[in-house]
C-alpha cells in the first residue's frame, strides 16, 4: 500500500497532547484508538512524516481494518480529516484544531440524540459552510470474500456465534453484513455489539433492522463502551418504569407505540421524568385509564407554554384558575329585578321562607338519594372489578396461547446436535402438575416409565401418556462408521441391526407401559439426537412401529412440538373454566342493575311528589290568603312596629 503523508494546519514543532484531548476525548475512546492517535502525533513531528496503514498494523500487531477503524473514529470526533484520491485510496491525514465537545456540562452518554446530532452537525461543517460530513459512515455491502476474511478473526467468529444464539436463528448474509458494519464502519467493539444484541433481544426485538437503528443512535451519542450503553439503557428503563407505575400498568410490558411516545417526550420535547410522571398522573385522574394519546396532548400543551419544571406547572394551573374565576359572573352582586308593586313586600318575605323550606327538603332528599346511589354504585363497582379481574386473567391466558402458536410456527430446538436429555425437555415445556416421573402406568406392573404426561380422563383419575428415552448409541455409531467407510454391505448390515434394536425397544415400551384405559393406546419412544431420529425415519420405522407396537418415534424437535400442543390443550381447558366464572359474575351484576333501577325510580317519584306539593303551597294557598286579606287596611309603620317589634323572639326563624 502506498505511503501516506502527514501534515497539520497548526504551527507546532513539538510532540504534544492537548489537554482538551486528555480531558474530554481520551476517556471515552477505545484504548487501541488512543494508541493510534498518539502514534500519529509522534509521526507528525518525525523528520520523515510518511507512513502506511500496513506499517502501523505491523507495529501494533493489528489488522489494517483495525487501523482504519481507529482513523474513522477520530474523524467522527472531528480531530482528524482523512484525504482520499479519485480511486478512494487514503492519501493523507490532517490534524484539526482540538476544540471542546458540544456540551461542557453534560455527559455525552445522557444527552439526547437530537441534541447530539445538532452539535455534530455544527462541528462537521467546513469553515466555508459549503459541505457537510455525515455523522456516521454510510452502510457498506461486504462481499463474500470480505465476510470470510472477517470470520477468520477469532473475536468476530465468536461474535457471530453469540449473535446466532441470542437471535435464535442462523444469520443470513444481510444479518452478517449489518453486524460487520457495526464492527468495521461504526467502530464498535465485539463486547459492545454483544451487549447491543442482548439488550434488544431482552426488549423483545429480534429484527436486525431495529437493532441497527439502536446501533446508529448509540453512534450518534458517542457510546463506545458497554458501561456507557448500560448507563443509557438504565436511564431509559427507569423512565419506562416510572411511567408504568404512574399509569398503574402491571402484568405486561410497554408496546413499541407506547415507548415511541415516551422517547418523543424525553428526546424531542426534553421533559424530565418528573414532568412526564405528573402528566401521567393527571391523565389517570381525568379519564381513569392509561391513554398515551391523552398524555401526549397534555405534554404538547405544556411544551407550547414553555413548561420545564413542576413549578412551571403550578404557575400554569394558578393562571388557569384565575382566568376561570374571572369568566364566571358574580351572581352575589347582581341586583334583583325590581317589582313595580313595591307595596307588597310581605310577598317577597313569605317567598324566601318557602324557599328555605324547599331547600331544606331538597337537601335531605338529595343526601338520601346520594347515599343510596353511592351504595348501589359501590356494589356494582365491586362486581365489575371482579369481572375485570377475570377478563384480565383470560387475556393473559389468551396471550400465552398466542405465544404457544408462535412457538409452533418455528423450530425452537434448531441447531441442537448433541444428545438431549428427555427430562430437560419435559420439565421445560410442562408444569410439575402436568407430568409425573418414574410412575408405573400399567396396572400390577412394577416397571416405572421415566416420564408420563397427565391427560384429563373421564373420571378423577388421569390418563397417562408414557414417554421413554432410548439411545442405541453403539449400533448408531457402527452405522456412522459404515457410512464413512463407504461399504454398502456394511451399511445395510448396520441399518438392519439398528432397525431391530429400535423394534425391541418399541416392543418393550408396549409390554411394560401401555395399558388402556389407564394409559393412551400408544406410547412415545424418544431418540435423543436428531441424527438418530432422521436415520429411523429414513428406514421407515415410524409407520411400522405405530402399526405393530402402537409406539410413535420422536426426536428432540418433534417431542417439543408435541408437548407444546399438549400445553395448548391445557391452556384451553383453563380458559373454559374461567369463562364459566365470568358468566356467573355477569349474571349477578345484571341482577344488581335491576335492583338499582327500582330504587332510582322510587326516589324519582318521591322527588316529583314533593315538588308538586310545594308548587301547590306557593301558588294556590298564597292567592287564597291574599283574597281573605283584601279588605283589611294597612297599618302605619309605627302601629306595625308596636304590634310586631323587629327584635321580637322568634321573628324570622324557622319553627
Amino acid at each position: 500500500m502506498a505511503n501516506i503523508t502527514l501534515h497539520s494546519d497548526s504551527q507546532t514543532s513539538a510532540t504534544s497532547v492537548s489537554n482538551i484531548f486528555i480531558d474530554e476525548y481520551m476517556s471515552d475512546a477505545n484504548g487501541e484508538f488512543v494508541k493510534i492517535y498518539l502514534y500519529l502525533l509522534r509521526q507528525l513531528n518525525a523528520p520523515d512524516a510518511a507512513f502506511s496503514i500496513s506499517a502501523m498494523a505491523d507495529k501494533f500487531e493489528h489488522t489494517e481494518k483495525d487501523i482504519k477503524r481507529a482513523l474513522s473514529y477520530w474523524e467522527r470526533m472531528h480531530l482528524l480529516r482523512l484525504e482520499y484520491d479519485s480511486s478512494e485510496n487514503l492519501t493523507g491525514v490532517c490534524f484539526l484544531d482540538t476544540k471542546r465537545r458540544p456540551s461542557e456540562n453534560e455527559d455525552p452518554v445522557t444527552v439526547s440524540t437530537q441534541e447530539t446530532a445538532s452539535s455534530e452537525y455544527s462541528a462537521a461543517v467546513s469553515p466555508e459552510g459549503s459541505s457537510l460530513k455525515p455523522t456516521v459512515p454510510e452502510p457498506k455491502n461486504y462481499s463474500a470474500e470480505d465476510i470470510s476474511m472477517f470470520r477468520r478473526q477469532e473475536s468476530v467468529a465468536e461474535l457471530l456465534f453469540i449473535a446466532e444464539r441470542y437471535l435464535g436463528r442462523i444469520l443470513t448474509p444481510t444479518d452478517m453484513n449489518s453486524i460487520l458494519y457495526w464492527y468495521d464502519g461504526l467502530g464498535f467493539s465485539t463486547d459492545l455489539i454483544e451487549y447491543l444484541v442482548e439488550y434488544c433481544v431482552s426488549k423483545g426485538h429480534t429484527s436486525i433492522r431495529y437493532i441497527e437503528k439502536v446501533a446508529l443512535a448509540w453512534a450518534d451519542n458517542r457510546i463506545t463502551t458497554v458501561e456507557q450503553a448500560k448507563l443509557t439503557a438504565g436511564l431509559h428503563s427507569q423512565l419506562y418504569f416510572s411511567v408504568m407505575k404512574a399509569l398503574g400498568i402491571n402484568g405486561r410490558s410497554l408496546v413499541p407505540a407506547e415507548t415511541a411516545y415516551i422517547d418523543k417526550w424525553r428526546s424531542e420535547y426534553g421533559f424530565s421524568s418528573e414532568v412526564i410522571t405528573a402528566a401521567c398522573e393527571r391523565t389517570i385522574q381525568a379519564i381513569h385509564q392509561p391513554k398515551f394519546e391523552y398524555i401526549d396532548s397534555i405534554l404538547t400543551s405544556w411544551k407550547k407554554n414553555h413548561v420545564s419544571t413542576l413549578e412551571d406547572i403550578a404557575r400554569l394551573d394558578e393562571a388557569h384558575q384565575k382566568k376561570k374565576k374571572t369568566a364566571v359572573p358574580n351572581t352575589a352582586q347582581t341586583s334583583q329585578p325590581k317589582n313595580r308593586f313595591n307595596n307588597f313586600e310581605q310577598r317577597s318575605y313569605d317567598y324566601d321562607q318557602l324557599e328555605k323550606m324547599r331547600a331544606t327538603v331538597d337537601e335531605k332528599l338529595q343526601q338520601t338519594l346520594n347515599e343510596r346511589i353511592s351504595q348501589s354504585f359501590k356494589l356494582v363497582n365491586d362486581r365489575l372489578s371482579e369481572v375485570y379481574q377475570g377478563l384480565g386473567e383470560m387475556k393473559t391466558l389468551a396471550g400465552s396461547v398466542g405465544d404457544l402458536r408462535k412457538v409452533l410456527s418455528g423450530v425452537k430446538t434448531r441447531g441442537i446436535l448433541g444428545e438431549v436429555q428427555l427430562g430437560a425437555i419435559v420439565e421445560d415445556m410442562l408444569t410439575p402438575d402436568q407430568y409425573e416421573k418414574n410412575v408405573c402406568t400399567r396396572k400390577g406392573s412394577h416397571d416405572p416409565v421415566e416420564y408420563a404426561v397427565r391427560l384429563p380422563g373421564d373420571g378423577e383419575e388421569p390418563v397417562y401418556l408414557p414417554i421413554d428415552a432410548k439411545f442405541p448409541g453403539d449400533t448408531y455409531g457402527r452405522l456412522a462408521d459404515a457410512y464413512e467407510s463407504g461399504d454398502p454391505a456394511a451399511v445395510r448390515e448396520a441399518q438392519t441391526v439398528l432397525a431391530d434394536t429400535i423394534r425391541r425397544e418399541a416392543k418393550d415400551i408396549r409390554d411394560k407401559y401401555i395399558d388402556p384405559p389407564n394409559t393412551t393406546d400408544f406410547g412415545i419412544l424418544f431418540l435423543p439426537t436428531e441424527g438418530l431420529y432422521a436415520e429411523a425415519v429414513r428406514l421407515g420405522l415410524p409407520e411400522k412401529l405405530r402399526r405393530e407396537y402402537h409406539v410413535s418415534i420422536a426426536g428432540p424437535t418433534t417431542l417439543a412440538a408435541l408437548l407444546n400442543s399438549l400445553q395448548l390443550g391445557f391452556r384451553t381447558l383453563v380458559i373454559q373454566k374461567r369463562s364459566g366464572e365470568v358468566w356467573k359474575l355477569l349474571g349477578a351484576v345484571k341482577k344488581e342493575f335491576g335492583t338499582f333501577e327500582d330504587a332510582l325510580t322510587a326516589a324519582q317519584t318521591r322527588i316529583r311528589q314533593t315538588g308538586e306539593e310545594l308548587d301547590k303551597l306557593v301558588g294556590v294557598r298564597t292567592r287564597q290568603i291574599n283574597r281573605k286579606l283584601k279588605s283589611v287596611e294597612l297599618s302605619s309603620a309605627e302601629e306595625t312596629a308596636a304590634i310586631l317589634p323587629p327584635d321580637a323572639p322568634g321573628d324570622g326563624e324557622d319553627t
